[in-house]
């Protein structure tokens, strides 16, 4: 376990309110609800503290769910998520191949320092068939794009405390995300553009946005 990064987000989740889980606070996990069908076994890489498991579990699903945070795991395992401690940079999942019926990743790739690593783990413990979701933050983004070329601010990718890109290590495009995707197994169905979570109303464009994809393998 990597003590920093895990110390960084423990301290992210001792900053947010108690009240984070409530569906409709994230556009990211209300699309992922909607998206995802009704029941079977669900792992949600990066779970936070669980926002995802209440609607889904009232739909019969079970949900698992991993995450770097102590704290987050804390939450998350209050909310009913089967959560587990870990750092996908230095552990694999803790699940045998294609446990799972759906795997989400909700703006928790960004923050793995090795991506197609942690997408092959995904695509290893998700059935034939099954769902992958993953939300990531879009570089071409409207207002990303003018914050570096006309004010001159670049992404940070650090783990700094600044803003909501504090541990962010990597940005993608949708041309990215499906060279990534394909490279781990998965074939692309839909690409929604979903609200940054700390921006309202600031939308991550369409084309570039958020993809989802299958197992190709069904």
């Amino acid at each position: 376990m990597n003590l920093g990064r895990q110390r960084h987000f423990d301290a992210l989740w001792r900053r947010r309110e108690p009240d984070a889980r409530r569906l409709g606070a994230n556009e990211r996990v209300s699309k992922a609800v909607e998206l995802l069908p009704a029941g079977g076994r669900l792992l949600d890489v990066g779970c936070g503290a669980g926002m995802i498991a209440t609607p889904l579990m009232e739909q019969g699903a079970e949900v698992h769910g991993v995450d770097v945070s102590a704290e987050a795991v804390r939450r998350a395992s209050a909310a009913g998520v089967r959560a587990t401690l870990l750092d996908l940079d230095r552990e694999a999942l803790p699940y045998p191949d294609a446990f799972f019926d759906a795997v989400t990743a909700l703006a928790s790739l960004q923050y793995v320092v090795d991506v197609g690593r942690a997408l092959a783990e995904c695509h290893r413990v998700l059935r034939p068939g099954g769902s992958f979701l993953a939300a990531v933050p879009n570089v071409r983004a409207a207002w990303r794009v003018w914050r570096l070329a006309v004010e001159g601010i670049p992404p940070r990718t650090s783990l700094d405390e600044l803003g909501c890109d504090g541990g962010t290590l990597h940005y993608f495009t949708v041309r990215s995300a499906r060279e990534l995707l394909a490279e781990a197994g998965f074939e692309v169905l839909r690409v929604h553009a979903v609200v940054h979570a700390s921006r309202p109303g600031g939308r991550e464009e369409v084309p570039d946005s958020r993809p989802t994809y299958r197992d190709r393998r069904g």
